[in-house]
């Protein structure tokens, strides 16, 4: 957990430090709500997030 928490940091730092902004960040996925009170970066918490973007993707292409 710590492992993982340290490498979500050090990316969302990075790509802060590209920006230059303090770009929002969501945590997603079953095993978010694990991984969030350990990590310093991550400011909310959305597990089905990215089933939510499946599903907008395949609304949009379904034979239309």
């Amino acid at each position: 957990v710590y492992g993982f928490a340290g490498q979500v940091d050090g990316i969302v730092e990075a790509i802060r430090g590209e920006l230059g902004v303090e770009a929002q960040t969501v945590a997603t996925g079953g095993l978010a709500e694990l991984i969030v009170p350990h990590a310093r970066t991550l400011e909310t918490i959305d597990p089905f997030l990215t089933l939510e973007g499946v599903r907008l993707v395949w609304e949009r292409n379904r034979g239309g």
